[in-house]
């Protein structure tokens, strides 16, 4: 869960930094936050005490608005995941159905790869058979030259063959690179946009306690304790892009790893 919680620290504003203001947020959210937080600075909640006693004991506070931001934020972040994973799900397919046909070039390449090895080898008895009345009138050379003959145009053909299937090998890695580059570039769009959610419920929140602050009684106290939003991100934020696998991924969930982010209330 993002935990937009506060603490005693310094810090820069989110809501009023450069960064901060190039976080989307839609005027009804904006005006909805400033509006909660004025009421509950009417309401004093939370009291000084209250903040002061709880920041002495662990270091966090926070209230039933800020908790359901944060639920908000996690959701929205949530989406984003569950967004790149529907949308790279037919490029995952393409790149296990490219894998499969990689292993079968790659297999065949190796059985052609011995049958040219063997036509290098020493003709054997049971070759030296004669196949026709041809062969058995003309001898025992008539039938190594036909032989080897043979093995001859058996070769070319595993050269030719081996050609062409290396040439399919390497096309099909280079789908699969390619299709690994784009999602790749997919997952670190999603990260973008899943830490852009992340930075604009740390801005709600601000604003939140901004408000609060202008109308609590004991506004100027609160300020001095207040506030550092932390929001705890889910792990994948951090994390390289999943390697492709041939089976579709269970819907992850999301594991959340502190981070602080200033918001100065």
């Amino acid at each position: 869960m993002i935990a937009g919680l506060i603490r005693r620290d310094t810090g820069a504003s989110a809501a009023g930094s450069d960064a901060g203001a190039q976080i989307p947020y839609p005027a009804e959210e904006r005006k909805a936050d400033v509006r909660h937080g004025r009421l509950d600075g009417r309401r004093r909640i939370p009291s000084y005490t209250q903040v002061s006693d709880r920041i002495a004991a662990d270091g966090w506070f926070t209230t039933a608005y800020s908790e359901e931001l944060q639920e908000v934020g996690t959701t929205r972040v949530h989406h984003e995941r569950h967004a790149y994973q529907r949308q790279v799900e037919p490029k995952r397919q393409r790149v296990a159905g490219l894998r499969k046909r990689l292993t079968a070039a790659v297999a065949d390449i190796e059985r052609t790869e011995e049958a040219l090895r063997l036509t290098a080898t020493e003709l054997t008895a049971d070759e030296m058979v004669p196949c026709n009345p041809q062969e058995t009138q003309r001898g025992i050379d008539f039938i190594r030259s036909r032989r080897r003959s043979m093995r001859g145009r058996q070769a070319r053909q595993a050269r030719e063959r081996i050609e062409a299937l290396t040439g399919e090998a390497d096309d099909l890695r280079r789908q699969i690179a390619e299709t690994c580059e784009e999602m790749e570039q997919d997952f670190e769009r999603a990260k973008v946009r899943g830490r852009l959610q992340a930075a604009q419920v740390e801005l709600r929140v601000a604003t939140y306690w901004r408000a609060l602050t202008q109308t609590h009684p004991e506004g100027r106290q609160l300020t001095v304790v207040l506030p550092l939003v932390r929001l705890a991100l889910p792990a994948w934020l951090d994390e390289p892009a999943p390697e492709p696998t041939d089976e579709a991924p269970d819907d992850a969930t999301d594991d959340h790893d502190p981070s602080a982010g200033p918001a100065e209330g």
